[in-house]
């Protein structure tokens, strides 16, 4: 576990959806991953090296997500707070991170 004063590295995040996803909710999936970091860095009190404020992440910091392509499938068109998909990456990001 971090401490206040040790430096915040590099995160590389990966989530794996068992499900296809139109290219909105990708892109939605993305900024609920950013969040669920953040959320973390706050829970941890990370200060960031350049502000006054807490960490959000580093300028290097990497997502990638991995869903299926399947014609068979109708694609998640969701994966905001406001969908249990997003409420599932939100907080597994959250507690990996």
């Amino acid at each position: 576990m971090l401490t206040r004063h040790q430096v915040l590295s590099t995160s590389n995040t990966m989530v794996l959806i068992n499900w296809p996803l139109t290219p909105g909710a990708m892109a939605r999936a993305v900024v609920t991953m950013a969040e669920g970091k953040s959320a973390a860095l706050r829970d941890l009190a990370i200060s960031s090296r350049y502000s006054q404020d807490l960490a959000t992440g580093t300028g290097t910091d990497q997502y990638c997500i991995a869903a299926p392509l399947d014609e068979a499938k109708k694609p998640k068109t969701n994966a905001g707070h406001h969908a249990k998909l997003g409420e599932l990456i939100g907080k597994a990001v959250r507690q990996a991170t």
